[in-house]
């Protein structure tokens, strides 16, 4: 079953190269190849760490957020 996945993936990889040889480039950028399966990567990296920093900042709590005050 994994050699399906790889094989699809390889052919959807293709296709998107094979088009964006094939279309007229409206930008510079558009010039290089695979651009935007690299802008789209780098993207999905840049919210996940994001996420995560906003996950450390705003949600955690300290370790010893749930332990009874001692001195009560």
């Amino acid at each position: 079953m994994k050699i399906i996945y790889w094989i699809l993936l390889i052919a959807v990889l293709a296709m998107t190269l094979v088009a964006q040889i094939l279309t007229e480039p409206y930008y510079w950028w558009e010039n290089i190849l695979g651009y935007f399966a690299l802008f789209g990567f780098v993207g999905c990296l840049l919210l996940m760490f994001v996420a995560k920093l906003l996950g450390h900042i705003m949600v955690s709590q300290k370790p010893d957020y749930y332990k009874e005050d001692v001195d009560a």
